[in-house]
């Protein structure tokens, strides 16, 4: 599986405001340049005396453009019971659970970074499917199921890309029976 995404990351507004805090002492000194004598500072919580020095200013900081390129190989071997039923003389109809041992290969590219990431995933599955045979030993098979796989991921700086590899399964082949 290849994968190739590009978006926008980041990006938002800063707003900047301005105050300035008089510490006041209850027999001062007191500043000259600025009306005190309403305000008389509380000992328990001690809060200072603040005053606004304007508005706000607001800058918008763009976001930056983000490419990234991701591949996934994924190897699975499963074992479990499977059961047979010969419905007429030439199909038999089959189904069978099994536990699933995936092996995910994921590399990822973002910019100049990349990253390879091998893990072991559990999973499990069930199939159904019949096989018709054309002689006694040829067949045509064909069986569908679901599996559960455990997902992958692999993390660049602040990029995460994550792959969920559970799936609805179809097959068809040749069937040889010995």
């Amino acid at each position: 599986m290849k994968s190739h995404a590009c978006g926008q990351s980041g990006g938002g507004t800063v707003t900047s405001r301005s105050w300035k805090d008089y510490h006041l002492f209850e027999n001062g000194p007191f500043p000259d340049d600025d009306d005190f004598t309403n305000f008389y500072p509380d000992s328990d919580p001690y809060l200072p005396y603040r005053e606004e020095l304007g508005g706000s200013s607001g800058q918008t900081i763009p976001g930056r453009r983000i490419c990234a390129r991701l591949s996934s190989d994924l190897y699975q071997v499963g074992i479990g019971p499977k059961l047979t039923w010969r419905a007429f003389d030439r199909v038999d109809v089959f189904g069978g659970v099994e536990a699933l041992c995936n092996f995910s290969h994921l590399e990822a590219e973002c910019g100049e970074a990349r990253r390879t990431e091998t893990d072991c995933l559990p999973g499990v599955g069930a199939r159904l499917g019949l096989v018709a045979y054309l002689t006694d030993n040829i067949g045509l098979q064909v069986d569908a199921g679901y599996e559960w796989i455990d997902e992958a991921d692999v993390s660049l700086g602040g990029v995460r890309a994550e792959v969920d590899y559970s799936s609805f399964v179809a097959t068809a082949g040749i069937a040889l029976r010995f």
